[in-house]
Parts: C-alpha cells; structure tokens; sequence
C-alpha cells in the first residue's frame, strides 16, 4: 500500500531545511508541524494524499491503483477483501451481479434509457418511463441496486393514492398564475392547459390573468385526491421494466418489483372516454366543415377530414400527425394506408384499408402536396382534445357526460372508440375488430372499446319477452273450505293446545273438503297431536283440501283411530305425489 503524492508550489518566504540529507519545507497544517520534500527544481514541494491506494493485479495481467481507507488498519482490510474476491472469482465462486450492485442506480437508468432508445422507444415515452422510476428512488432514497426493497415502494405508492390536505390562502379571492400553480403544487406552464381541460373561468390575458377563488377551489379538490390507480399503474409498470432490465442485463439475480401487483382502476375512474353517436358525429364533422376558425394550425374543413378519417381508421394521434401522400394507395382494391412502425404504439407496419367514401375525399386533400408533405401539419397533435373542444363546443356536444361509473370524456381517442362502435354496427366480427383496430388482445377490443352505451344495453332489455300474467284459479266451492286462523283462535291460550289448526269447512262441503272435525272440537285440557302437513292440489277445475288439524285427534279418541287417521293421511299425500 502506499499514498500517492501530488506537486503544489511552495509558498513565498517558506522555510526550507534539511531532513536526511535531502531539502524540505518545513510548515504548519492542522496545528502541527510538517515537512514535505521539494522537487528537484525547488519551486514546488510534494504532498501526499489522505488515502491509501494499492496497485491490484487485474485478470488482463496489468496493475491498477485501487483507492481504499485514510485509515491505514481499515485499507489493510479492503486490500484483503480486494485479493479474496479475485481469488474467489477465479474459482467460480463470486456473485457475478456484485460488481453492478455497487454502481449508483442512476448510471443504471441511463443505460436503461440507451437500450430502450435501441428498442424503438420513443424520446417521450424513454423520458417519462425513466423519470418515474427515477422519482421512485429518490422518494425512497435508493443509491444502489443493492438499496431496494419492495416495502418502501409500495408505502410511496400508496401514499400516492391518498388524499392531500393543500388549503387555499384564507380571505384571497383571485390568484395571479404563479400564486395559483404554487397553491396547487404544479408547474405554471401546466396551469393554463388544466383550466382549459376542465372548462373553468377565468379573466384577463397575459400579466393580468386572474382567476377567481371558484375556479382555485374546484383545481384544489382535484388535486387533493390524490394519484388514480391508472397513474400508479404506469409507476408500477415502470419500475417492473426497469427490474426486467437488470435481470436481462445480468445486473441482477432477480426482480424485486415482481411483488408490486396493478390496481384495478374501475374502482377509482378519472377519465374514461365514451364513443360517440351517429348523430353526434356527424354534428362535429358538420361544424368543423362550416367553421371559419383556424385551431393548432387546422382549418375548418382540414379538421373535418381529420375527424372522418380517424373515425374510419381508428388511427391514434401519433399515428395521423405523420400520414403523407407517399403513404396511401387510393387506386389499390381495396384502398389502403401505411403508416410507418415508429408512429405505431406496437412499432408495427400494417395496411388498413380505407371505405371508399374515405378515400375519395382524401384524393382531393392530398392533390398538390409534395409525397412527403405532411397531410394534416402543425402543432394540433401536441393538444389534440382541446382542438376537438372547439369544434365539440360548437356543435353542441358535451365534453364529459355523467355515468354511474364516473363522467365519460369526449377527447380525441375517444374517436378511436368511435370507430371501434362503428365496426360493431357494421357487423364485424370479433376477429376483423381486432385487427382492424389494430390489438392483439381480443379482450381489450371489446372490454374497453367496444363497451355498449347504456342506451343500447336499454334497447336490449326491452326487447325481453314480458313475463305473462296466469290469473290464479280459484275452484267452485273453496270459500267454503274456511279460513286460515291461528290456534289461538279456537283453542285459546292456557288449554294445553299446541299447533296451528285449520278451521273447518261448513257441514253442507263435505263433499269436496271430506270429514274434517275443526280444532274448536278440542276440549279445553285435553293435548291434542301436532299437526302433520299435507298438500292443496288442484285437479281439473276441482279441489280437494287437506288439513293436518281434520286429521288431528285428541287424546279422547281411541288409539286405533288415531293410527287410522294418521294412515288414511299418508295414504291420501302418497296418492297425490
């Protein structure tokens, strides 16, 4: 082991002695005296370093200076720790994922990134994956891969999801941008697109923008709910890839991330979209068509097209922003366009074929562009859902719509939804959805966008058959069977009489109700048997009633009449079973 020393120049009127033969400065540092040796030409003198370093054989035979420990008994132990580890990795026996536990986790999402960018990723989607699993191990103050623990993430996690506790200045009544963005805990250039998302008001333009505290209080209540499930999903999502990654890399024996589960975010819905009616998109296809006002760089009639376009192909917006003449093939049978992998959220090229209504109005959009020339330019795919609010607002169209599973939204890939229902009413089957919308999983086709309206799902109901109504039928003669009453009734309480009975039908229905003796018969005192029950039939527009109290006897009888009785009652139900 040794300290590496290092030239610094010698201060002006140093004192310069002589030690062993050889000149030194002779100086005070920390409160002590101390001599360093001047350099051969006696303007500079060396000094060494704190740390101790060792030069440690590498495997490609050469030696590399290794720092260790100020602390000379502690660098001792590094250097052995240093030589067993080669010596272990000689033999097989070193962890292989070591060397990379002890690099600084960010080094590690920046080779992340790099290999997510050689995937085809795009720059936005490598941003925000990196930045939230990034955001993640800053919160739970990870530095190392050797750092994390599954616990502390799921505790930030769920601490996302619970509600804040932000409070407005008391007594302030309008709030300047900054004020409010700071109230709120977002970014000011976020401010404005919020506002305009959820339709709330505002005055002034500019220096002199204000809102009012309606407008701080309504921005408040959405903020204090904290993260949906759907965001805390796509953390999850994030950290599990990062994980994937290491393993892969070789950077890590395991996941530690594969015990985070995804919440089901039907129970916390923040922005599920609706797909629009016939009828409604034809009203937004209308006032765009007639408008006079241009939005994110789109005429009227350029947004019309627009609409019908994505309604007959369900393409995204990173798909549209980039369509240009080169790409269509209008005359083919039928007619198609290509757009290209990268704009394609799975990075896939397909041919989707276009109705031939679709088509004729795109020859006369694409006649005079250059075949590179993007078809439908400007900035309108950064903010498409407020483009379509425009036109939506226009053609009187609701934004949100209430549900009783949350407000539906009608943004821009709510017309993707569109064209989904569209296939569905067109008859395709599920196969042809699937591919035609461009999904591998047939579950989502029809679980998330080919979901039917309340609306349909009434239609169907109504068409269920009515439940037909039977009169109940009534026999001749069965009022004279008598009415239900209580044992109370005839045998009053305190007698010793237990059971329900039936009382009994007039003398002149023995014909249809048999010889049947009422629990009134009962004298007072005297125990009569429990009643055993028996069945009302009905056969043929007669009736026949059988009461387990005509059959019951009192004590008085005869044993042989209570055998009989009891007999003929069995022998009567096992007639009519």
């Amino acid at each position: 082991m040794y300290k590496p020393t290092f030239t610094k120049k010698l201060p002006p009127n140093a004192e310069v002695v002589t030690r062993d033969g050889k000149p030194h400065v002779k100086m005070r540092d920390g409160g002590r005296t101390v001599y360093y040796p001047l350099t051969e030409c006696g303007t500079k003198f060396l000094k060494e370093l704190d740390t101790w370093y060792a030069k440690v054989k590498q495997p490609n035979g050469k030696r590399k200076p290794v720092p260790l420990s100020p602390n000379k008994q502690a660098a001792e132990m590094m250097l052995g720790q240093i030589l067993r580890d080669i010596e272990m990795r000689k033999a097989g026996a070193v962890d292989p994922h070591r060397d990379h536990g002890r690099t600084p986790l960010a080094d590690h999402l920046a080779a992340w990134g790099l290999r997510l960018t050689d995937d085809g990723a795009t720059p936005k989607h490598v941003a925000q994956t990196t930045d939230r699993a990034a955001k993640v191990f800053t919160a739970c103050r990870f530095v190392f891969p050797t750092d994390i623990d599954p616990e502390p993430v799921q505790r930030y996690l769920a601490g996302r999801r619970r509600e804040r506790g932000r409070d407005l200045p008391a007594g302030q009544s309008w709030f300047k941008p900054k004020e409010l963005a700071a109230a709120l805990g977002i970014k000011p250039t976020a401010l404005a697109p919020t506002i305009l998302r959820h339709g709330l008001a505002a005055e002034g333009a500019g220096k002199s923008r204000r809102y009012p505290r309606a407008t701080a209080e309504a921005l408040l209540a959405v903020r204090n709910k904290g993260a949906s499930v759907r965001t805390v999903n796509t953390y999850v999502a994030s950290l599990k890839a990062f994980g994937n990654y290491m393993v892969s890399a070789k950077r890590m024996a395991a996941n530690p991330f594969d015990v985070l589960t995804i919440g089901n975010v039907e129970l916390d819905p923040r922005h599920h979209r609706r797909a629009l009616s016939p009828a409604e998109l034809a009203r937004l296809v209308a006032a765009a068509e007639t408008s006079t006002q241009t939005v994110r760089g789109l005429i009227g009639p350029h947004r019309a097209t627009l609409y019908i376009f994505a309604a007959s192909t369900g393409f995204r917006v990173s798909e549209l922003a980039i369509l240009s003449p080169m790409m269509f093939r209008l005359d083919a049978t039928p007619p198609t366009v290509t757009p290209p992998a990268r704009g394609a959220k799975n990075r896939k090229l397909i041919h989707q074929p276009l109705p031939l209504d679709v088509a004729g109005r795109m020859r006369g959009v694409i006649a005079g562009k250059g075949s590179r020339q993007a078809i439908w330019p400007g900035d309108w795919s950064n903010d498409a859902a407020e483009m379509l609010r425009v036109d939506l607002a226009t053609a009187g169209i609701p934004y949100a719509v209430d549900s009783p599973n949350g407000p539906l939204f009608a943004d821009f890939h709510a017309i993707r939804h569109t064209f989904i229902r569209r296939l569905d009413e067109a008859g395709a089957t599920l196969k042809e959805a699937m591919q035609l919308a461009r999904h591998s999983d047939p579950k989502l086709t029809m679980a998330v966008y080919g979901r039917a309206s309340l609306e349909e799902l009434g239609s169907v109901a109504n068409r269920l058959a009515p439940i037909p109504h039977v009169p109940p039928h009534v026999p001749t003669g069965a009022e004279t069977c008598g009415r239900v009453t209580t044992h109370e009734e005839t045998c009053p309480p305190g007698t010793g009489e237990q059971g329900i009975g039936r009382k009994a039908g007039k003398q002149g229905d023995e014909g249809q109700c048999g010889d049947m003796r009422a629990d009134d018969e009962c004298t007072p005192g005297e125990a009569r048997t429990h009643n055993l029950p028996l069945r009302r039939r009905q056969n043929a527009g007669s009736a026949s009633c059988f009461s387990a109290t005509a059959y019951g006897l009192c004590r008085r009888e005869s044993p042989f009449a209570h055998i009989a009785g009891i007999g003929l009652v069995l022998l009567v139900d096992t007639w009519f079973r």
